[in-house]
């Protein structure tokens, strides 16, 4: 199978998860019918060509690729869809920065650019290395039943998926200042890495904890009331290499 079809068919699983139909409010096949409302071959080729140097897709070209799409979901919003998209989920996380709602609803455009995305970014992960400065490898839901994890971790990654948090840091990457996935995703990695060697060496570690702390160190970075949040990660942090130092000596 070819990458063009690679791509459509993530494309097209992607688009019709039933937790996205439901949100979007359409049925799968009226979805695929509106997928195919544009041409295929062009879709694929101008996603292509939206990817950076590394092979990695750019939310903004990639906004450009399926606006013909967002076009028959409604008007741009003014500051565009990243922004739009970006905005939601942020005033979803910290509710002090909602903003007011206008008088046009951007619902299905922006939920369809997320998941547009979230099936770019699956791709991906088909075709590229993994890269720890971009990507958080969570523990598949069998391990961590396995290991008995805390049913917290796991609707720690049902929430995540929910409301759509890597596409945001992803376009966050591209929008603001800010690379708050490359920090969260290298500490995660780092973390784990740590844990793995500790568990190899029979050490008692829990790894839902360790990779939950890591991927939520920075959640309320910008609140005061996170302090003591984030003191407690890095202790677990500074603990986990303080015991694989002494393990090592």
């Amino acid at each position: 199978m070819d990458k063009n079809n690679i791509l459509y068919e993530t494309i097209c699983t992607a688009m019709t998860e039933k937790s996205f139909l439901k949100r979007i409010d359409m049925s799968a096949e009226e979805m695929n019918f509106f997928l195919d409302g544009e041409s295929r071959q062009r879709l694929c080729r101008n996603l292509f060509t939206s990817m950076d140097e590394k092979g990695r897709f750019t939310a903004e070209k990639t906004v450009t690729a399926i606006n013909p799409y967002l076009r028959r979901l409604g008007n741009t919003p003014e500051e565009g869809w990243l922004k739009e998209a970006y905005g939601y989920v942020l005033g979803e996380l910290f509710p002090e920065k909602k903003k007011l709602s206008g008088t046009e609803d951007y619902t299905k455009g922006r939920i369809f650019l997320l998941q547009f995305l979230r099936a770019l970014y699956r791709f991906e992960r088909k075709i590229l290395p993994f890269d720890p400065c971009l990507e958080i490898r969570f523990l598949p839901a069998s391990e961590a039943k396995e290991k008995g994890c805390n049913r917290e971790y796991l609707h720690l990654i049902q929430l995540e998926e929910e409301n759509y948090i890597y596409e945001f840091m992803r376009i966050g990457i591209e929008i603001t200042p800010f690379n708050t996935l490359g920090h969260i995703a290298g500490v995660h990695y780092v973390a784990m890495h740590m844990a793995y060697q500790l568990e190899t060496l029979k050490v008692p570690v829990d790894l839902g904890l360790i990779s939950g702390a890591a991927a939520g160190h920075e959640e309320n970075m910008d609140a005061k009331k996170a302090k003591n949040v984030k003191c407690l990660i890095f202790i677990i942090i500074i603990q986990i290499s303080a015991s694989t130092v002494l393990i090592c000596q």
